[in-house]
């Protein structure tokens, strides 16, 4: 790996009362890469995205986003750094359409604040457009366009998947994580996913994702890094990490 790095994790820890979900993990995500970060279940892979994220503070270690210390950071001021999630359980908000729920992504919207939303009213309607713009841009991205004016709720599992890709595309983000994208979704619909991840490094992005599809992860992946019990264990290209013994064990199980 030679690009340059968009962010660094040195020596993570977390524990929950005696329980060590991470120790020590240190690892680099490159600029214009996607990255999959695989594992058993209860391997400490999402509590690195709460972590990385700022939904839960870190034992030990620091995080770099940019060479800057995001360590300890809450959720928001990362978020508007340039780091955006997904999470495993879809999140829409099923009262509102398709493109207000993508147009959520837009932070800071000026309509927020009473005083421009009242006496700067045509700022803020520039700005709904240009939001609404955007957020069409990456509905279009996702295939949802057609959509547009649905409500979330009327959307199938799949298609909700696709709308929080779209609404964290439209946070501008530079890091893209995506917990779990692939789960519960199968055939045309995982390719048009596989589709949307492997074209967002040609646009500027970073993706790093967790998944327990194996088929995908090796496809679409450049880099790999493997957890167990916390621990990072293995990383390199897939087809290293096809024949890593310790992958395999951590997998299958050690022979008796």
């Amino acid at each position: 790996m030679k690009n340059q790095m968009i962010m660094k994790i040195e020596g993570i820890s977390k524990n929950f009362g005696g329980l060590k979900a991470l120790h020590d993990v240190s690892l680099e995500i490159e600029n214009n890469r996607v990255v999959s970060l695989i594992g058993p279940n209860g391997a400490g892979k999402s509590t690195l995205f709460n972590t990385l994220t700022g939904y839960i503070r870190a034992s030990a270690g620091r995080v770099f986003f940019k060479g800057e210390d995001i360590s300890g950071a809450p959720p928001n001021i990362i978020a508007a750094k340039g780091v955006a999630r997904s999470f495993q359980i879809t999140r829409v908000f099923p009262a509102l359409t398709v493109l207000e729920n993508a147009v959520l992504g837009c932070y800071p919207q000026a309509g927020e604040n009473p005083f421009v939303a009242t006496l700067l009213r045509k700022r803020w309607q520039k700005e709904e457009k240009e939001n609404s713009r955007k957020a069409m841009a990456n509905l279009e991205v996702v295939g949802l366009a057609q959509h547009r004016d649905q409500l979330a709720e009327s959307l199938g599992y799949a298609q909700r998947k696709l709308l929080e890709i779209a609404r964290v595309l439209t946070t501008d983000a530079d890091l893209i994580l995506l917990d779990e994208p692939f789960s519960g979704i199968f055939g045309d619909t995982a390719r048009q996913m596989m589709n949307v991840i492997t074209s967002l490094p040609a646009r500027g992005k970073t993706v790093c994702l967790i998944e327990h599809n194996m088929d995908i992860v090796m496809e679409i992946s450049e880099w790999i890094y493997v957890f167990n019990f916390g621990e990072l264990i293995a990383s390199g290209k897939p087809k290293d990490i096809r024949t890593n013994e310790r992958v395999i064990e951590a997998y299958l199980g050690k022979p008796a």
